[in-house]
């Protein structure tokens, strides 16, 4: 989420010691400082087995968590206005290495992504925050020519799009295209959308009725436009003009202007989104601040950078590209991901326990 008044909490996921990370859960931070000049103060940290993902409601002051763990996991958590974290639910999911979970726009369902069984899963967020057990288990199937990757459906992300729900399936070059009833059933409804043998679609975002999709595998930004009801596949570009590795992982979007990360060469792409031409063009590519920027999240003017294996979240000006200054640095151990709230966000916690 992005907003124009002050950003108040910085939540971060991360790694911990069963996946070789040293999180030991979400960490908290309060920013006492402004929506562009951040000054983070550590507020309280809830222990979680590899909270690797984590989404903000759209309603209500809650966080929901993937845990990347076998079984995997999906948690539901409270902030308060001072920080503090609070575990409602959590709940197991049928699925192995949970990597990445949506929320319906509605607030009603989280929908979860798993990584090692390539299958996809729904658990209904009650009106106390409390996550119901699994509601509905698709078994995604795929595979690729990159043997050691793809050897079978590898789901990585959920996205909403309209009425769908895209899954991008690194395993098997494609993304899946499903609908969620309002019970919470998975519902196939087109054939999936082909990628490049190998390309291996990662994470995706939708800006000006495009679908800009990073492929970990080809290191590649692939650009797919509306074709009737249907997405096809338009250009691609590499990812970064870098020599060494390159291996794609989060995105961003300001609706015209796409982020790529790019772990091994440690860089940030910068990319111009023509809807016209169905192109994209380089802008800049610069030095992430640490190592492994395994995501990025653009809010507010600010582009939040979480290096895993620097240990710390790098925040940049977005504005102008390369950006003019250094970057703050924030020490968070092992992180992955990134959720802001802003002041004009939910963060009443008396409200939330009242509908309980």
């Amino acid at each position: 989420m992005s907003s124009t008044s002050a950003l108040r909490h910085v939540f971060v996921g991360g790694y911990s010691a069963e996946s070789d990370g040293h999180a030991t859960g979400v960490t908290s931070l309060l920013n006492t400082g402004s929506a562009r000049r951040v000054r983070l103060e550590p507020a309280s940290t809830l222990p979680l087995i590899s909270p690797t993902w984590l989404t903000h409601h759209p309603s209500r002051p809650l966080l929901l968590a993937a845990g990347e763990n076998s079984p995997g996991t999906v948690s539901s958590l409270r902030y308060d206005p001072d920080g503090s974290l609070v575990l409602l639910s959590t709940v197991e999911i049928a699925g192995d290495g949970a990597c990445h979970v949506a929320v319906t726009p509605d607030g009603a369902h989280a929908i979860v992504a798993s990584y090692r069984s390539g299958s996809l899963s729904t658990v209904a967020i009650g009106d106390n925050g409390t996550l119901s057990a699994v509601v509905d288990t698709v078994e995604l199937s795929g595979s690729g020519p990159v043997s050691d990757r793809q050897e079978g459906a590898h789901a990585h992300q959920a996205v909403v799009v309209g009425d769908e729900v895209l899954c991008c399936d690194l395993g098997g070059d494609q993304i899946f295209r499903l609908r969620i009833s309002d019970d919470g059933l998975l519902l196939s409804t087109d054939d999936p959308i082909r990628l490049p043998a190998g390309s291996g679609p990662r994470h995706l975002v939708h800006a000006q009725d495009h679908l800009v999709v990073a492929c970990e595998l080809s290191g590649e930004l692939w650009v797919l436009t509306r074709d009737g009801a249907d997405w096809r596949t338009s250009t691609g570009v590499a990812t970064s003009g870098r020599d060494g590795h390159v291996q794609p992982s989060g995105i961003a979007t300001d609706g015209t202007r796409i982020y790529v990360a790019n772990r091994g060469v440690d860089t940030i792409g910068v990319f111009d989104l023509d809807p016209a031409a169905h192109t994209l063009t380089p802008v800049t590519e610069f030095d992430c601040g640490g190592a492994w920027p395994r995501d990025i999240t653009l809010d507010g003017g600010l582009l939040w950078v979480c290096n895993q294996n620097s240990d710390t979240v790098a925040v940049f000006e977005a504005s102008p590209m390369p950006p003019a200054t250094e970057a703050v640095l924030v020490n968070v151990p092992s992180p992955t991901g990134v959720v802001l709230v802003h002041d004009d966000q939910p963060t009443d916690a008396a409200d939330d326990r009242a509908d309980a």
